[in-house]
């Protein structure tokens, strides 16, 4: 058994989070890649050890506008190989993540059709 599959459980993501996300979200159907509407968040998350987290004390904003205080529940596995996903229901958030330096860190891209999206978390 290696390294990873001994470190990497939904236990070790037991902890509270910093999240930074950017999406670019297409302009209509025949969009050009550059002309993509702008989503960047930036807030807390509580994973649980269990596979359940909430995100709260959220920030987005979209194109401009800004919406803050923004929370909800969500879900998270993890790999033996350290490669997991994380879900928000009912929102645009759902990633495949990695985990990185000794569990100190996530870095995800976005799982949904059209959108450009990378975030990155930081245990706190």
């Amino acid at each position: 058994m290696g390294v990873a599959s001994q470190f990497c459980t939904l236990a070790l993501l037991k902890s509270g989070v910093v999240i930074a996300d950017q999406v670019k979200l297409p302009v209509g159907r025949d969009s050009l890649v550059d002309e993509r509407e702008k989503l960047e968040l930036l807030g807390q998350m509580t994973l649980d050890g269990t596979g359940k987290l909430q995100a709260r004390a959220v920030t987005e904003s979209a194109n401009g506008t800004i919406a803050a205080g923004l929370s909800g529940p969500g879900t998270y596995t993890m790999g033996s190989n350290c490669v997991g996903t994380l879900t928000i229901p009912g929102s645009q958030f759902q990633t495949q993540l990695v985990i990185v330096n000794g569990g100190q860190e996530m870095l995800a891209v976005g799982l949904q059709p059209n959108t450009v999206n990378y975030q990155t978390a930081i245990r706190q």
